[in-house]
């Protein structure tokens, strides 16, 4: 057995200098360091030298990383590097601040909310591994570790291995006994010893969040071999047994991930997110209805347009899109939608759903959709759902690329031919009517939705068109009665955030932006929206901040979305060769898809002290129907063109048009 190296604060390892020692695990000692060529902190697992002693191991060692390293999810632990240096081996890992949430459960159960939301974060992380072939096997709280602004990560895929990896893979070699695990969270097939898959991760899972709801460990006892006699033998009392409050709908999706027969489990875990996702795993009020409607999609896209209510990354879509019982067709898709005749398309059609919903994926969710459409071009409600998908290219700061309103408008109508009634097409249709700034025409597209069975979701575009018209009192009526019916729907919470920071109540609206990072602290539009309320607020650092949280979540460094919050902050901080460089054409062209964004360009202008295209974009604004004189005189950055006469000529025009409208 080789001596277990020496390293101390400023041991070098490779390109990393040691900081101080932070952790210790059965795979060996964990270190702060610094990355010298990249400057930043990094966490670097020393593996213990019995663990890798012969060179088949080690080889076996950096094959196995290598596919855990191709991992790249905001819910799993990157691995940077891996390296060995005077015979010691070490992994390099992305260092996390915070708590884990072993230490959380330590202080009592959690809050149902948190326990759902970190829920949600964890089965994302597991669907994005298992999908890549990689299993967690050591999946317990210590390993799940929240930063201070409760983005959860899941650490430790040092017991991990390659699904369809050879028997002698790395798993087998880091432990003396084919059982591997922590004997708590481990499956009855891995205590037995026995061939496991994504379930065995997804019992683990399950174990978890029991603890985390109740406080306790669902199989408890004295010696290790007592817990495995009631993993393998016995049922664990409920979660509601043990803590009333826990909704049934989140008690019965913990017990069944916790079957003892695998096959009686979530199939996958994206299957068990989407059961957290509907409402009543958080004891939301509802109506008598089968389930009811919240649109994932339109999480993914809050925008003013949709911008401003916003659907994906992590928040329910239609719980009846995905439930039903397709051997008697009473199936619902969504809205009233009739299901396929093709058993197979209303199984894609689900999966193009619960992909958006879990991990707000547009582009595959179409091309499954598409799938179902092949099978079934007559599958109304597929279609429909699918028009949606190419406004929401856009809207979720995709593509800057107009023609996709006009591609959505094609499908949506086909939609209606295939069946006039439907609800989510009329809805879709609606949205579209926004973009378009068709509102006499979005309005009758909201009333046949809700006549022909719409959710509570089509109401978010009624309030838009209140927002748009700087009527806030309608636009806050409507926001709330969603809001009293389902408090987790974000998008009617976001627009009232906004409606609260264009009568400069700024404080209000970070208040009702933070109720959503709460939740869903990766929520892209709430940390935009707080980022605009700060920078009208005057609190420039503040918007640096939030900003700059935003920005380490990759996928959204190159958004048209994020782009634009990000062109003004740079104008705000008085960096204007640098917020032109932002505000490119690129983004320009993608402003100019959304009626009401007109109002960003006009900023943007008027901060860099161009007054001409400031009031020229605000006067396209106001062409296409945009209402918001208060605000517009209220708005920070427009200071600069206030006085101007032009642009008292478009309030004076808007207050004519206000005073002189009818309903």
């Amino acid at each position: 057995m080789r001596t277990p190296p020496t390293i101390t604060a400023g041991t070098t390892l490779g390109n990393y200098v040691v900081i101080e020692k932070i952790g210790q695990g059965g795979m060996g000692a964990v270190y702060l360091a610094r990355d010298q060529r990249l400057e930043r902190d990094v966490a670097i697992k020393v593996i213990a030298p019995d663990l890798l002693d012969e060179e088949n191991a080690r080889k076996r060692f950096r094959r196995e990383s290598l596919a855990v390293s191709k991992l790249n999810h905001p819910n799993v632990e990157m691995v940077f590097d891996v390296g060995t240096q005077d015979g010691t081996d070490f992994i390099v890992l992305e260092y996390i601040p915070g708590t884990s949430l072993d230490e959380m459960v330590d202080k009592g159960p959690l809050p149902v909310a948190k326990v759902v939301a970190f829920g949600q974060q964890m089965l994302a992380g597991l669907a994005s591994a298992h999908e890549g072939g990689i299993l967690h096997r050591d999946l317990k709280p210590s390993n799940l570790r929240a930063s201070p602004s409760g983005q959860l990560k899941i650490l430790d895929f040092g017991l991990a291995r390659s699904i369809i990896a050879e028997p002698d893979s790395l798993t087998e070699t880091l432990l003396s006994t084919n059982v591997q695990g922590t004997v708590p969270y481990m499956s009855p097939e891995q205590l037995r010893g026995g061939a496991v898959d994504q379930r065995s991760d997804i019992f683990a899972a399950g174990c978890v969040l029991y603890e985390l709801a109740t406080g306790k460990r669902p199989f408890e006892g004295r010696t290790q071999a007592e817990i495995i006699d009631k993993i393998l033998n016995r049922q664990p009392l409920s979660p509601r047994s043990e803590r009333p409050e826990v909704p049934k709908r989140l008690n019965d999706a913990i017990m069944r991930a916790l079957e003892k027969d695998p096959a009686r489990r979530f199939s996958t875990a994206n299957d068990f997110a989407q059961e957290l996702a509907t409402p009543g795993a958080l004891n939301v009020r509802r109506r008598s209805i089968a389930v009811p409607v919240l649109v994932a999609l339109l999480i993914l896209a809050v925008g003013f347009g949709i911008w401003r209510l916003r659907p994906p990354q992590s928040h329910p879509e239609s719980a009846a899109v995905i439930t039903g019982k397709a051997s008697n067709m009473e199936l619902q898709l969504g809205s009233g939608g009739k299901p396929s005749a093709v058993p197979e398309a209303n199984d894609i059609y689900k999966r193009a759903l619960l992909l958006v919903l879990t991990q707000s994926n547009v582009p595959k969710s179409r091309e499954l959709l598409r799938d179902a459409l092949r099978l079934d071009p007559n599958f109304a409600q597929a279609r429909a759902w699918y028009g949606f998908t190419d406004l929401l290219m856009i809207d979720s700061g995709l593509s800057n690329d107009s023609s996709w309103v006009y591609a959505s408008e094609k499908e949506v109508r086909k939609a209606l031919e295939q069946d006039p009634q439907n609800a989510r097409a009329h809805s879709a249709l609606a949205a579209i009517y926004f973009y378009q700034a068709r509102l006499p025409e979005m309005l009758e597209e909201i009333r046949k939705a809700k006549e022909y069975g719409a959710e509570y979701d089509t109401s978010v575009w009624l309030g838009l068109y209140h927002q748009l018209r700087g009527e806030y009192g309608k636009s806050n009526a409507v926001q709330q009665e969603i809001l009293d019916r389902n408090e987790f729907f974000f998008p009617a919470r976001m627009n009232i955030a906004e409606n609260h920071r264009e009568v400069g109540d700024y404080s209000t609206c970070i208040q009702e932006d933070q109720k959503i990072l709460d939740i869903d602290p990766n929520n892209m539009y709430a940390l935009s929206g707080i980022a605009y309320c700060r920078m009208d607020a005057g609190d420039i650092k503040g918007a640096r901040q939030i900003m700059d949280k935003g920005w380490t979540i990759p996928s959204l460094r190159t958004n048209f979305q994020m782009r634009i919050p990000l062109a003004l902050l740079l104008a705000e901080e008085g960096k204007k060769k640098e917020a032109m460089k932002a505000m490119d054409p690129d983004v320009v062209q993608y402003a100019k898809n959304f009626p009401s964004f007109q109002v960003f360009l006009a900023d943007f202008y008027a901060l860099i002290g161009d007054k001409k295209q400031a009031i020229d974009a605000l006067q396209r604004s106001v062409q296409l129907g945009d209402d918001r004189a208060a605000f517009f005189k209220l708005d920070p950055m427009l200071k600069n063109i206030q006085s101007e006469p032009r642009f008292l000529q478009l309030i004076d025009s808007i207050e004519y048009r206000v005073k002189h409208r009818s309903g």
